[in-house]
């Protein structure tokens, strides 16, 4: 619907005022669920409670409890601290233009330990197009992730509870983004990393259905996504952390969340040790939400058959081996033992693949095997059943590239959402970073519109593999590192 700029919106839960700066309008932190604390704690969202009156929706609402990495969780500054109660949608929209309009919903990612949404600007996302901009926040690390199903003690429990705050975030917009403007039956959904990771896992959810258009996945560690009996292993030994042993959980609801995530950091550095190259407080088969393994859904025709842009960064796995050592596997040990479970001879095909002048590559296979080759097989697989487009970024921040990255994990997200433009205008970086990120939004937003990025960019299938590479210029290549794909078949990972 049309309105003028400034005036409150009515939602299904009450009206809201949003507040216009310069010619984008912002509504911020409302709640799209009520908040998962108390007897709520560990259990899927409940809708939101109805309020009196016009609620203010200036500010964001206080970002989830995080898990970091031998680091304070970020935040903005001026926005309120972490808590549990923190279950709010953010919308931006620039003004004057007509509706209905497309929709982006932004997934963030953090390893699914950490993440919130005022870190990506709505306002950069969409640029100065037509398109409304939607985040949200939802529960991540161990509040969001701990797999209590089956056990007793304080009523029962759900699995998947970040996956079940994403469904209930796009049921709100669903319902209500119309009275913003935009189009509920045209919403695109996009994340990066482990928000990458949340798009393909949505995408091969039943549950999912008719919540939104069409999806982008932009490094997607898609294979993520663990057996209830991994996952029942790593909860019992999370749980012993805290001194709650056996079936009966009733205590953990009175456990104070840093107590929770100073046990998480614990878990997360044994796991990571044990298995390198896991995300051991992530998705599970739970039989409900999601029936089987979301590439078997992929591989048989049974995920959703929607529209998907797919694809990764060049160099995934530099930011890993320089500054995050022990996230992905990178050394022979390590990717034995990642290689464990696929057939014999896979990671000497693997290898033979990586090897020059004698030299193997060890921490790009870890990168690869964690990015990559996931990103290959959805599309392999997708593309039998539904459009897919496959690109991959070539280009990256000149910061990131002086810095010894390349072309890194998480470089089309500083390109797109300027994270690094101050430092980056301090250093004299070149017009065409700002050229990338323009050719990256203006795909992405034709995308969002339904017309797709374009006709030159073809759809990918097994005849061409045709992938999108974004350097200077778009440039479409077939099947690029075909032997190395190649290489990859038969890879199991860890179960």
């Amino acid at each position: 619907m049309d309105r003028d700029p400034g005036q409150p919106v009515r939602t299904a839960d009450g009206w809201v005022q949003g507040v216009v700066e310069g010619d984008v309008e912002h509504w911020r932190g409302i709640p799209y669920a009520a908040a998962p604390v108390g007897p709520r704690r560990f259990r899927a969202p409940a809708p939101a409670e109805p309020w009196e009156g016009t609620r203010p929706a200036a500010e964001f609402g206080p970002g989830p409890w995080e898990t970091p990495l031998g680091r304070s969780s970020r935040q903005v500054p001026g926005e309120p601290t972490v808590s549990e109660d923190c279950l709010t949608v953010n919308v931006a929209a620039r003004t004057g233009r007509p509706g209905p309009r497309p929709v982006i919903v932004f997934i963030y990612g953090g390893g699914n330990r950490s993440g919130r949404s005022s870190l990506y600007p709505g306002e950069r996302l969409i640029g100065d197009s037509d398109v409304i901009a939607v985040t949200f926040n939802f529960r991540v690390g161990v509040l969001g992730f701990l797999d209590l199903a089956g056990r007793s003690g304080g009523g029962d429990h759900d699995s998947n509870l970040a996956l079940r705050d994403q469904m209930a975030a796009l049921r709100w917009i669903r319902s209500n983004i119309a009275a913003f403007g935009g189009d509920p039956e045209n919403v695109t959904i996009y994340g990066q990393s482990a928000g990458a990771l949340a798009v393909t896992t949505l995408l091969a959810s039943p549950a999912a259905s008719g919540l939104f258009a069409r999806a982008v996945s932009a490094s997607a560690p898609a294979f993520h996504v663990y057996s209830r009996e991994r996952v029942q292993d790593w909860t019992a030994r999370y749980l012993r952390l805290l001194g709650l042993d056996g079936d009966d959980v009733s205590e953990i609801r009175r456990v104070p969340a840093r107590s929770l995530i100073t046990a998480a950091r614990t878990f997360d550095r044994q796991t990571r040790e044990e298995t390198t190259g896991t995300i051991s407080m992530s998705y599970v088969v739970d039989g409900d939400l999601l029936p089987e393994a979301p590439i078997d859904a992929y591989r048989g025709g049974r995920a959703l058959r929607l529209p998907l842009m797919i694809g990764t960064c060049h160099d995934e796995h530099t930011v890993f081996q320089k500054a995050m050592k022990g996230e992905l596997a990178s050394s022979r040990d390590e990717l034995e033992r990642l290689f464990a479970a696929s057939p014999a001879g896979t990671l000497d095909r693997v290898r033979g693949a990586y090897s020059s002048r004698g030299r193997v590559d060890e921490a790009r296979i870890g990168g690869d095997a964690a990015f990559w080759h996931p990103a290959v097989a959805v599309a392999e697989a997708h593309s039998r059943y539904a459009p897919t487009r496959m690109f991959r970024l070539d280009r990256g921040p000149r910061l990131m590239s002086l810095l010894g990255f390349g072309v890194t994990h998480g470089s089309d997200i500083a390109l797109l959402f300027g994270q690094l433009d101050r430092i980056e205008k301090a250093i004299g970086a070149s017009r065409s970073d700002a050229d990338v990120a323009g050719a990256l939004r203006a795909d992405l937003v034709s995308f969002a519109h339904g017309s797709g990025p374009g006709p030159e960019w073809p759809l990918y299938d097994a005849d061409r593999r045709a992938t999108q590479v974004y350097t200077r210029e778009r440039t479409i290549v077939d099947d690029p590192h075909g032997p190395r794909r190649a290489a990859w078949e038969g890879f199991v990972g860890y179960p």
